[in-house]
């Protein structure tokens, strides 16, 4: 806990701040878009929209923070973990998850939380984490890495079905051209 607060303290020295600039001008420029979506009378006052796009942004800064703190190769260690979060998150949804009239279970509704929750879109940042360490490792040991992404367009198909993005790991990680790829069309 000490390591992590003296990381966040440390953000201003090792954040991405063309990153946070672009996204801060892309937030301005959300907000002059709702300033003038909601500038008609039927809207009344937009003051209330644009308060809460702020207060939404400073939220988005507070995280990008935190989330720039947090030591990724030690997460990637503990990647099991990552599995078991990931399990128990998922199966989260049968006694809380709720449709919302849309006949899709896939909204976690907390007792006594203000937001629902989606896991799967948490999910999907944890799975980037394991996968991305689990390719690490495997080219450290020299393994097959035209196997490990077969292991991985099985896996990755239970959350997204996106096979050129497994081209694009193919072609990145294991230096196979796209005529070498098992997922060419």
């Amino acid at each position: 806990m000490r390591h992590f607060l003296q990381e966040l303290k440390d953000f201003t020295k090792k954040g991405d701040w063309v990153l946070l600039i672009l996204c801060l001008l892309t937030s301005a420029f959300g907000c002059v878009a709702i300033a003038s979506a909601t500038s008609a009378e039927k809207f009344g006052s937009n003051a209330k929209y644009i308060i809460i796009q702020l207060a939404a942004t400073g939220l988005g800064v507070l995280m990008y923070a935190i989330v720039s703190s947090i030591d990724i190769e030690a997460m990637s260690e503990r990647r099991n973990l990552l599995v078991a979060f990931n399990v128990l998150l998922l199966l989260m949804l049968i006694p809380f998850g709720t449709d919302n009239n849309t006949g899709n279970k896939s909204w976690l509704d907390i007792p006594m939380m203000p937001v629902m929750i989606q896991p799967a879109e948490i999910c999907k940042i944890t799975y980037i984490i394991i996968m991305a360490s689990v390719m690490m490792l495997s080219m450290t040991r020299g393994l097959c890495c035209d196997m490990l992404l077969r292991a991985d367009m099985a896996a990755s198909s239970m959350i997204c079905s996106e096979p050129p993005a497994q081209r694009i790991l193919c072609r990145t990680y294991c230096g196979t051209s796209s005529s070498e790829s098992p997922w060419n069309s």
